[in-house]
């Protein structure tokens, strides 16, 4: 978390560390077997009754309109035990926000249902040629009259499986547009894909002839024009920090188990923590944390207080990630074979951590970005 909260944001985390301590902790390895979907849609309902799904929501539409800290602190205190859980919060708490933009019936059915934990909504963003190359990118919509109609694909779309409404993202002449397609949709088909870590699974979307009226599409010419993006930072800064975020969360929560195993496990009948070479570890550990949550949090007040550093933004999200990855790395090898066991829930953190440096945008990508902003000859654009 950030050192520079208000009293009202210390209220949110400690809610959501008890929520995460009593009711995440002891049944989080449910969300990597068979009943993942359910544990999902059940600790989401629970989360919508804590209200956070109306954190970004703004309070003209009945949430909670707070700042961008609130949201990530609540984020990093999940993803302590569940940076799944975490993703379930940006997609049905942001999300829903982009149905007060434009989509009347969409609004109408699904706005409620989703802040209240009765119904999911998922993304789908990514294009079979890649995420962020547009240029490439086939028009997803025709116009026909006062509907569009859609054909291709759609793959990586997390939550999909599970979701009432999917909001999908294409082109239309080369430009940005959100359509919002109910599951069930005439020529619609969800496959579901397994995947590393994160638990649940992922979506891969197929639309043939599907058919979604104009009214109901929102135009986002301000991210893609001309198969071209607008600016330097496009949208991609909207999620890199809520990301980065969990991946602090994850570090934390591995390093606090492994520490605390660190002192009851021994060597010669002492603490393996009074070994010099473990007392480097976790010193090192502690410090790529603490420079993260530094960069995550100064980053998301320059936000808030309209200093917004693009730059920064872009940096933020493979450090972070990266950081997480290292962590995880060290405290799985820190339990030894326990730490490679599935059962004792370590393992998990690092298949978790690696999902959190692809999702919006790898590492390099951003990496490419920032060199682009840094005005580096021939440089390339890497993230949206």
């Amino acid at each position: 978390m950030s050192y520079f909260l208000t009293e009202e944001q210390v209220s949110i985390r400690d809610v959501a560390r008890r929520f995460t301590q009593r009711e995440v902790r002891p049944r989080v390895m449910e969300l990597y077997g068979p009943k993942g979907h359910t544990f999902i849609k059940e600790m989401g309902k629970k989360m919508a009754d804590l209200g956070f799904f109306r954190i970004p929501v703004p309070e003209s539409a009945g949430g909670l309109g707070a700042p961008r800290t609130t949201l990530l602190v609540v984020y990093e205190e999940l993803s302590k035990e569940s940076p799944a859980l975490a993703l379930h919060l940006m997609l049905n708490g942001v999300l829903p926000t982009m149905l007060l933009m434009g989509m009347p019936a969409a609004r109408e059915k699904w706005f409620e249902k989703v802040l209240d934990g009765e119904a999911t909504m998922a993304g789908a963003g990514t294009d079979p040629r890649g995420l962020a190359n547009f240029s490439e990118w086939s028009d997803l919509a025709v116009r026909d009259g006062d509907h569009f109609i859609l054909n291709g694909s759609r793959s990586y779309c997390t939550g999909g499986p599970y979701a009432d409404l999917v909001i999908v993202f294409g082109l239309y002449k080369g430009t940005t547009w959100a359509f919002p397609l109910d599951v069930g949709t005439p020529g619609l088909i969800i496959r579901e894909d397994e995947k590393m870590g994160l638990g649940t699974s992922f979506g891969a979307l197929t639309m043939s002839d599907v058919r979604v009226p104009v009214a109901e599409s929102l135009e986002m010419s301000a991210w893609v024009k001309d198969r071209k993006l607008v600016q330097a930072n496009g949208h991609s800064t909207i999620n890199v920090l809520d990301i980065s975020s969990m991946s602090l969360g994850l570090a934390e929560g591995v390093f606090e188990k492994t520490f605390e195993y660190a002192l009851q496990r021994t060597n010669a009948g002492k603490s393996i923590l009074t070994l010099g070479a473990i007392q480097v570890k976790f010193a090192k550990m502690k410090a790529q944390i603490e420079c993260a949550r530094n960069m995550i949090y100064n980053a998301a007040r320059l936000l808030e207080e309209g200093r917004q550093d693009k730059m920064l933004e872009h940096m933020v999200k493979p450090i972070a990630t990266e950081m997480a990855v290292d962590v995880a790395r060290s405290c799985m090898q820190l339990h030894g074979g326990m730490g490679y066991c599935v059962e004792t829930g370590i393992e998990r953190y690092l298949r978790d951590a690696m999902g959190l440096t692809i999702g919006e945008c790898t590492s390099d990508m951003h990496w490419s970005t920032v060199a682009t902003l840094m005005d580096m000859p021939e440089t390339r654009l890497g993230s949206f």
